[in-house]
């Protein structure tokens, strides 16, 4: 702070025009003695004027005496904070500070200068940072060691000050007092095991995420899946282990069986298993633990409908950053969009569906290799939105890279939201993703995306309850390859995995998303009554006059109640033949008729009908309820095809009805 400037200015007529020099008057111990500095400018060629860019620097010494004392180092000066004996578990560290009597040269100093010497214990030099006059070593006891730990610096190291002058390292400078280490003897105990449901109840199938937390670090080789069982009942499936980043801390994958599942579900470590510290000490498992668990109740699977896609697109912008793709999906009721770019790990600063943002459900960081980046979106009841333009469906996408791609999915028959998600930990270079599927029925969409040279892109291997349908793999040149999308319907809950083949073992991702059926009303002929806005319908009523009851145009699978729904033509057809009279026609299945039925029933007079009171329900498979009504039924969506039979011999006088029966 003690420094006077007197006076600064040009030293020189060549302004502008060459090497110029800028002359300082400044006096650094403020007694009036001032020492002229000059600072030499950027050298430049003569009579360029766009000079100026004057950098330098001035050194003034009065007096100096030359450095010739050599730094020291006691034992003593060689500090551990371990404050006293320390046990070993192979993970925690013993902190070194060594402080030397002066500043030294970083340069001279690093890892090969320090050692254990005569530990009897076995350790492990992590790291050595010098900043300064002090050296900082971080040291790591092996798991289940002990003896003496000491410190030193080697004998014949060198380390020099700042003049140079060496450490004095003819003999080994020893760490004092040495750190005791005692073996960890002591075993691990469980301290919790939590669901991730929240208690529940959840359905039979459902995967339910429960985190296992022990009192010290556990040695991941010894924990696996045959190490737990569900405690309640029936018996549950373990679907995998997962460590996580506290090595104290695991994650475990657990189930009740589906189909078959209900019951209860409580998360156990079994008696005997074999789970041990970093030290081999055993977890007590005389008999199972579980943690405080609480007892979650399973209860049957949901009636979901199947969902179903009703169409897909894929774009390939080429080397565009912005993309436009026109994608019709106001007939569903959601949009899936799977998008993924090369280059770099940041996602799509755009991505709209007819202006309005779309809502992210899972993506994944980079590769290893940092090349590329993908997500999975939805909107759901996307036919409610509309940017005024006059386009449909317009989707627009931005990824601040030049190689992005984009595919659509039209999903029909889901609820609101989104599912079960899976991803590998960001980065990583994995070719396959294991997802709980929680729902009958649901769909999955599986998205591996690629950013390196060289890559393939073909689907090999899908769990088998879950078969996957590829609908877009997009290769750009012999440069990168874009990405595969999967779709698939599930059969049933349970822990699925999608692998994919790739020509490189980098630039490779793998994400996936459930999307759960929705739950059919609870009075479905409600909901049809007021499609396409229709109003005034009753189930027994014929509010567009067709002459067919609403209830039964209803059962038969008419689109809507409207006008334009005439109901006529989904009548049965009737044969007569030898072995009676025979009546084809279709109709929903039970589980979408909700609380109304239909009947078959026959009559002699026209005026009394029999099976009484109703007749025979016609059921979903082939049945024959009795000797007299049988259905033959080829099940579909969303119409069941049928083929009912009165049998010739109710026929009396000569004279045979039948007829179908609507009630609510």
């Amino acid at each position: 702070p003690d420094i006077v400037i007197a006076d600064a200015h040009l030293n020189g007529d060549n302004a502008n025009g060459g090497a110029e020099t800028y002359l300082a008057e400044i006096d650094f111990d403020t007694n009036g003695d001032y020492e002229e500095i000059e600072f030499l400018f950027d050298a430049n060629t003569t009579g360029n004027t766009s000079a100026g860019n004057g950098r330098g620097i001035g050194v003034v010494v009065t007096s100096a005496v030359a450095d010739a004392v050599a730094p020291t180092l006691a034992p003593a000066d060689i500090v551990d904070d371990a404050g006293g004996p320390f046990t070993s578990t192979g993970i925690d560290s013993i902190t070194y500070e060594v402080t030397y009597s002066e500043l030294m040269d970083p340069a001279t100093i690093d890892a090969s200068d320090f050692g254990l010497g005569a530990s009897t214990a076995t350790a492990t030099i992590d790291s050595v940072v010098h900043f300064g006059g002090v050296t900082t070593v971080v040291v790591t006891p092996d798991a289940a060691t002990s003896g003496t730990l000491e410190l030193q610096v080697n004998a014949a190291a060198v380390l020099t000050d700042l003049a140079g002058n060496p450490l004095d390292t003819t003999a080994a400078i020893v760490d004092s007092p040495a750190v005791t280490i005692v073996s960890d003897v002591t075993p691990p105990t469980l301290t919790s095991i939590a669901d991730g449901a929240g208690g529940g109840p959840v359905l039979e199938g459902q995967t339910v995420v429960y985190t296992v937390t022990f009192d010290e670090p556990m040695n991941a080789a010894t924990i696996g899946t045959d190490d737990f069982e569900n405690g309640g009942s029936p018996a549950g499936v373990i679907s995998a282990v997962n460590a996580t980043g506290d090595p104290a801390v695991y994650e475990v994958l657990a189930s009740s069986a589906y189909p078959g599942g209900v019951g209860t579900l409580i998360l156990q470590i079994k008696a005997g298993a074999v789970l041990e510290d970093l030290s081999s000490n055993p977890l007590d498992t005389t008999s199972a633990l579980t943690g405080g668990v609480a007892t979650i109740t399973v209860n049957a699977q949901e009636v979901r409908e199947v969902v179903t896609v009703d169409a897909s697109l894929a774009i390939n912008p080429e080397q565009n950053d912005v993309a436009t793709m026109t994608f019709d999906a106001s007939g569903s009721d959601k949009l899936v969009i799977v998008a993924t770019k090369e280059g770099n790990s940041n996602p799509f600063t755009l991505l709209t569906y007819e202006d309005e943002p779309l809502i992210p459900v899972v993506s994944t960081g980079s590769d290893a290799d940092n090349r590329h980046w993908h997500g999975i979106y939805y909107l759901d009841n996307p036919g409610s939105f509309d940017n005024g333009t006059g386009d449909v469906g317009e989707i627009r996408a931005q990824s601040g890279s030049n190689r992005n791609i984009v595919t659509a999915f039209a999903l029909s028959g889901t609820a609101p939201g989104a599912g079960s998600v899976a991803a590998p930990p960001a980065p990583d270079n994995s070719k396959s993703v294991g997802i709980g599927l929680n729902f009958v029925g649901s769909a999955v969409i599986a998205s591996h995306g690629m950013g390196q040279s060289g890559n393939t892109a073909n689907v090999t291997s899908v769990d088998a309850d879950a078969p996957l349908t590829e609908t877009s793999a997009i290769e750009r040149g012999s440069n990168w390859v874009g990405h595969v999308t999967g779709y698939a319907t599930s059969q049933g809950p349970g822990f699925s995995t999608y692998s994919f083949t790739g020509g490189s073992t980098t630039g490779v991702n793998t994400i996936a998303a459930e999307f759960p059926g929705a739950i059919p009303s609870a009075d479905p002929f409600a909901d049809w009554s007021v499609l396409d806005g229709a109003t005034g319908v009753t189930f027994e009523g014929d509010a567009n006059g067709d002459g067919v009851q609403d209830g039964l145009a209803f059962l038969l699978g008419a689109a809507n109640p409207n006008v334009d729904a005439n109901a006529a033509g989904l009548l049965p057809t009737v044969t007569e033949t030898a072995g009676g009279l025979v009546m084809n026609f279709s109709c929903l299945p039970t589980a979408d008729r909700g609380d109304a039925k239909l009947y078959v029933q026959h009559s002699n007079d026209l005026g009394t009908w029999t099976p009484n009171p109703t007749g025979v329900e016609v059921p979903d498979t082939n049945d024959g309820p009795t000797s007299t009504v049988t259905c033959a039924v080829t099940p579909g969506s969303p119409l069941n095809s049928v083929t009912a039979t009165i049998d010739s011999g109710a026929a009396a006088g000569g004279m045979l009805f039948g007829r179908l029966q609507g009630t609510e």
